[in-house]
């Protein structure tokens, strides 16, 4: 349950983002005690470090207008609580290029022939569509990502209020040996 969470500071922010530059993403616990970093972070958590740093402050906004945007081009659509791909997008679809593809098309010497010359612009277009292929595949698992954290945050909350009331119980109702508990209640 613990105590509301407080806004974070631009100091936090920018003690943060130099923490992981420093340290790296997933050192939660070696920037809090870095003695660099560990002044400005001395109220927060290493879970709460972790939070801030992958996920923004707008997450929610810009995702649920990108979901919004694509359902209108019907990219995709709405079913109950969540999203999917339309059937027809399968069929249209390119597979998305890995970045080694990607980065051995870029190298790939130009021949000055006609049939093996691709025009600048048609290349630049066709890597630009796999990038945002790409980064909306990456899009949506983030977003299922956020529905599972929020659902294990929920679970969470309610062990709490359950651990709660066992200790509750056991404060009220101490166990004492050779006594039954049957009919205390």
């Amino acid at each position: 349950m613990g105590a509301p969470k407080q806004k974070w500071t631009a100091e936090e922010e920018e003690a943060l983002r130099a923490g992981v530059e420093k340290h790296g993403a997933g050192k939660w616990r070696t920037i809090q005690k870095d003695p660099e970093f560990s002044r400005c972070l001395a109220t927060r958590s290493n879970i709460d470090l972790k939070q801030r740093h992958e996920v923004p402050q707008n997450f929610r906004r810009l995702l649920s207008s990108k979901l919004r945007r694509l359902v209108t081009q019907n990219k995709i659509e709405k079913v109950q609580k969540g999203y999917r791909l339309k059937e027809s997008c399968f069929a249209t679809k390119t597979p998305t290029p890995k970045e080694k593809e990607l980065a051995s098309r870029a190298r790939a010497p130009q021949t000055s022939g006609p049939a093996n010359s691709i025009d600048p612009m048609k290349e630049a277009a066709i890597t630009a569509a796999y990038k945002i292929a790409d980064s909306e595949a990456k899009s949506f698992l983030a977003s299922e990502a956020v529905k599972e954290a929020e659902k294990i945050s929920k679970m969470a909350e309610e062990t709490d209020s359950l651990l709660l009331l066992a200790k509750e119980i056991f404060e009220r109702y101490p166990y004492q040996p050779g006594h039954s508990m049957v009919g205390m209640v």
